[in-house]
Formats: C-alpha cells, structure tokens, sequence
C-alpha cells in the first residue's frame, strides 16, 4: 500500500511477486523496504531487490537506475 504521504507499506506474496517478475525477465524488483526480511533467501538468481520506503524514493530510483547507477539492494540478500 501507499499511504497519502506517500510511505510505502508492506506487500503480501512478495515471494511470489519475485518469482513471476524474474519468470518475465526481471532484472531489478523496487520491494517495499518493511518486505525485505520476507524476501531474504528467496530472490531468484539474476534479480536484485531495492528497497523503498516512499514514493519518492522509488521514482528517485528509477531515474538512478535510467542513468545507470547502481543501487543498494535489501540488507542480507
């Protein structure tokens, strides 16, 4: 969910949101930061998960990523 300032919650079935987004040829995966414990040892191999925690952050990173930075992903994965 997003709230109207813009903080973005947890998601259920992230594991599975991760399979079908790296089944369609997902490279990145922009995951609610509060998801990244659910998402540790379950990432497929060629995705990388970012965490967000509002919805600037996620345009923020989706223009980082245009231009080719590099991203932080989620702690432990």
């Amino acid at each position: 969910t997003i709230s109207a300032a813009g903080e973005i919650g947890p998601i259920g079935g992230i594991r599975h949101k991760l399979l079908g987004a790296s089944y369609d040829g997902a490279t990145i995966f922009l995951a609610p930061a509060g998801n990244c414990g659910d998402v540790v040892g379950h990432i497929p191999d060629g995705l990388t998960v970012i965490p967000m925690a509002t919805l600037d952050d996620a345009v923020d990173a989706m223009r980082a990523l245009a231009s080719g930075s590099v991203l932080a992903s989620c702690p432990g994965t």
